[in-house]
């Protein structure tokens, strides 16, 4: 049952990046994965189910708070079942995963794990892309799979390539496997391209800089600069002149405090949420559209994780979560002093997406979460294994 139980632990990592893949109406792949899971967990001979860990007991107090929020919400029946269907499933596996992992090669192999999963999406986004894709005019020739937002997809696989660093830099992976992570890495930066996301290219760029910052006492550097310049070259080369365009706009959309109309709708959000008078408890968990449907009859994702935060979840919910960022940036910015700056890419990316994604409803937080610290006790030495 312990082998089973472990190989379901990394499934769950194998399938995050094909969360929003639906194997039945409503039903992803990674809902199955974790019922059967949360069934393993109950038949192994210890407790996984333990929260002492004080990352734990705020994602406990932010889980409660979520459910409770139908009270008041002004969709009780959308933010009770959203709630029960999303964060407390996350709140149990984020348990779990963070008990079963005991041993630094739990992590690497959840991180092994996560970067398959990232090449089976990355495999797909490949053969849309050589099958057709790159001779489609239009603004709608960006690359997605299975109908994935680019964003979400962009993000996920900015993480395959921390997870492929992270392995090649900090474990025990040597020879030719290192050579594939670097290859898997590079097809992962070509996927984030394809599907035109400017969010995608930024964090890209965020992680290789860091990546030279890193080695700048290194002679890998001189290598380094050269082989990015070169293969960003050659994979712009290979990109449609409509996803070029659109990757340019960069300046143009941060000049213009625009970024493509997320602005306006944050505006509108404001405005709606004001007139509810609700700063304290906010209007209820999932509800943000809700709000604007009964505002202006006009429906539109938030686009921004913390504001949407604030709207349904009131102060009281902008403070747990910004806990347990705060909790988990200063295990990051720990590590990254002593050990390597490039751990704090475990988290940065995350929380720079979070300011153009709705992420409420998504576990990456609070998993990535888990491995951070599991990560800090390991490199301190502060690991309480206990056999399962």
């Amino acid at each position: 049952m312990n082998r089973i139980f472990y190989f379901l632990v990394y499934l769950v990592f194998f399938t995050t990046p094909l969360e929003t893949i639906a194997v039945f109406e409503n039903f992803s792949i990674v809902k199955i994965v974790t019922v059967f899971l949360l069934g393993a967990s109950l038949l192994i001979k210890r407790n996984v189910f333990s929260f002492r860990e004080p990352f734990l007991i705020i994602f406990l107090f932010y889980t409660l708070l979520t459910i409770m929020s139908f009270i008041w919400s002004i969709d009780q029946v959308n933010s009770l079942t959203s709630s029960l269907k999303t964060i407390l499933p996350s709140f149990i596996v984020t348990t779990v995963i963070y008990n079963a992992i005991q041993e630094k090669g739990h992590l690497e192999r959840i991180f092994m794990a996560y970067i398959s999963g990232c090449l089976v999406v990355s495999a797909i986004a490949l053969y849309l892309f050589a099958t057709g894709f790159r001779f489609i005019e239009g603004e709608e020739s960006r690359v997605t799979v299975m109908g994935q937002d680019q964003n979400e997809l962009s993000f996920l696989l900015s993480f395959g390539i921390v997870s492929a660093v992270y392995l090649i830099n900090y474990s025990s992976v040597k020879g030719y496997l290192k050579t594939l992570l670097w290859v898997a890495a590079l097809v992962f930066v070509f996927v984030i391209l394809t599907t035109g996301s400017r969010m995608g290219l930024i964090l890209v760029l965020l992680i290789a800089s860091t990546y030279v910052f890193t080695n700048l006492n290194s002679k890998k550097v001189i290598l380094i600069l050269p082989l990015i310049l070169m293969l960003g070259i050659i994979s712009f080369s290979f990109l449609p002149l409509s996803i070029t365009e659109r990757l340019s706009q960069i300046p143009e959309q941060i000049q213009s405090h625009n970024f493509t109309g997320r602005v306006e709708i944050w505006k509108f959000g404001l405005m709606a949420f004001r007139d509810h008078n609700a700063w304290i408890e906010g209007v209820g968990f999932h509800t943000f559209q809700s709000l604007l449907e009964s505002k202006y009859n006009w429906s539109a994702s938030s686009h921004n994780t913390y504001l949407c935060t604030f709207i349904e979840l009131g102060a009281i919910g902008s403070i747990l979560f910004l806990s347990m960022i705060g909790y988990l940036l200063n295990k990051v910015m720990y590590l990254a002093r002593n050990y390597s700056v490039f751990y704090s890419m475990l988290i940065l990316p995350l929380l720079a997406a979070m300011f153009v994604l709705g992420t409420n409803n998504r576990r990456w937080l609070f998993l990535i979460g888990a491995l951070i610290i599991r990560i800090w006790q390991i490199e301190n030495g502060k690991m309480n294994t206990v056999t399962i």
